[in-house]
C-alpha cells in the first residue's frame, strides 16, 4: 500500500517535472522567458526612477512631462493588446534599449536608456536592468474585457 502511494507521488512529480520543463523550453524558444515576479519589483523601481516622468505612474503615457512633448508617451498598458494579446519581451527590451530599431514602434522620440544605464553599469547589468523594466511593463497589461 504505502508502495503504491510512493509511485502515485512519484508519477505525478515526474509529470509535473516534465509538462514545466517542455512549457519553459517553449518559452524561451519564442524568446518569451517566464515572468519574473523579482524581476517585476526591482523593473518598478527603475520604471519610476526613468520612465515615470513621461509614461506616469500608472504607465498610461500621463505622466507630468507628457504635456510638454511633441509626441505623447505611448500607453504602456496596452503593449499587449496592440500585439493582439501576447505580451512582446524582446521587443520591449529593444524598445528599452534604443539601439536597434524596431519596426511598428514609429519614430525614435523615447530616450535610449539601454546607452544611459550602460554608463554605470557594464553590458550584462544594463541588459538585466533593461529586462527588469519589461517584466514590470508586463505586470501592468490591461486585462482584456470579458464579453
Amino acid at each position: 500500500m504505502r508502495r503504491s502511494k510512493f509511485l502515485q507521488f512519484l508519477t505525478a512529480g515526474l509529470l509535473t517535472a516534465a509538462l514545466t520543463a517542455t512549457l519553459s523550453s517553449e518559452l524561451l524558444a519564442q524568446g518569451k522567458p517566464p515572468f519574473d515576479v523579482g524581476a517585476a519589483a526591482a523593473g518598478e523601481q527603475s520604471y519610476r526612477t526613468y520612465c515615470a516622468a513621461c509614461h506616469g505612474k500608472t504607465a498610461k503615457g500621463d505622466g507630468p512631462l507628457a504635456k510638454d512633448l511633441k509626441v505623447p508617451p505611448a500607453n504602456l498598458t496596452q503593449i499587449a493588446k496592440r500585439h493582439n494579446g501576447e505580451y512582446p519581451f524582446d521587443m520591449v527590451v529593444q524598445t528599452i534599449d534604443g539601439r536597434k530599431s524596431v519596426a511598428g514602434h514609429g519614430t525614435q522620440e523615447m530616450p535610449a536608456w539601454g546607452q544611459a544605464f550602460r554608463t554605470t553599469d557594464n553590458e550584462a547589468q544594463a541588459l538585466e536592468r533593461m529586462k527588469q523594466l519589461a517584466h514590470f511593463l508586463w505586470s501592468v497589461q490591461e486585462k482584456p474585457q470579458s464579453p
